[in-house]
């Protein structure tokens, strides 16, 4: 959910909000989910969906989906209606989230602050494999003998996955799945990312020192180090400063910007 300071024009707000998807799509991000709230300041987006139908013509690749359409909040029949008239405007690039919805101050505008909002619905996790009735009967008649080994859970299936795959990937701690910034920078967008930072006709590029911009690229791109994280970045820095017709000082930008461009 996109948030902005308390005050700020309404208008600037969704206008940078749909910048930031455009943007993303053109970047090459696959999917952009946003959220909703009636009563935020601060999340200002009251309608994601109403958001993401904005987006249906300006965007080419990217997934849009609604993270997430308060349930509690709304009637089903609406939303099943405008959400399928959603998914034919994005011609497949749909994805529908739902939720109970986190914010009290919406749960009491709508009437439902005291009831229970997450019994409209069950969650299953998307492990399509483990759900498979024999196989959840068989597990839940298992001994915990079978199941432990010390402190280590999950034996079998490890047991099983040994089989078919290194120790090391059998072992490890368990980790989400980041996007692969640093790879991407070094392939994909090995030409953007060198001619846009390296720039100096971009507005931004005065508010850093170009040696160590120069230093930073040469040691990613040959692998040396990993910087993607800082490079990425600045990379939607440069982008948006490079598309505003004024671009503001840069005592007018948020902090963390102002202190990065300071260490630079």
């Amino acid at each position: 959910m996109p948030i902005h300071p308390l005050g700020k024009d309404w208008r600037q707000s969704l206008r940078e909000d749909r910048e930031a998807f455009i943007l993303a799509d053109e970047l090459g991000y696959v999917e952009g989910l946003c959220g909703e709230h009636v009563t935020d300041r601060a999340e200002n987006i009251t309608s994601c969906a109403m958001f993401i139908a904005t987006l249906a013509s300006a965007t080419k690749q990217i997934r849009l989906g609604t993270g997430t359409v308060n349930m509690p909040n709304a009637h089903p029949a609406a939303v099943a209606g405008q959400l399928a008239m959603l998914d034919h405007l994005l011609d497949g690039r749909f994805i529908f989230g739902i939720s109970p919805g986190g914010l009290l101050s919406d749960a009491e505008v709508f009437g439902n602050l005291g009831a229970d909002r997450a019994a409209m619905f069950n969650g299953l996790e998307v492990r399509a494999p483990f759900l498979h009735r024999p196989l959840a009967e068989f597990a839940a008649s298992l001994s915990h003998v079978h199941k432990l080994r010390g402190r280590s859970g999950k034996h079998i299936l490890k047991a099983l996955a040994a089989r078919y795959l290194p120790p090391s990937l059998v072992h490890r701690k368990k980790h989400g799945f980041a996007v692969p910034i640093g790879d991407l920078l070094r392939v994909r967008f090995r030409e953007r990312v060198t001619d846009t930072l390296l720039s100096t006709t971009n507005p931004a590029a005065a508010w850093f020192n170009r040696i160590t911009i120069e230093t930073m690229l040469a040691a990613h791109l040959s692998g040396r180090r990993d910087y993607g994280k800082r490079l990425w970045a600045l990379l939607i820095l440069f982008t948006v400063a490079g598309r505003r017709a004024v671009v503001p000082p840069l005592a007018a930008y948020p902090a963390a910007v102002r202190l990065a461009a300071s260490h630079e």
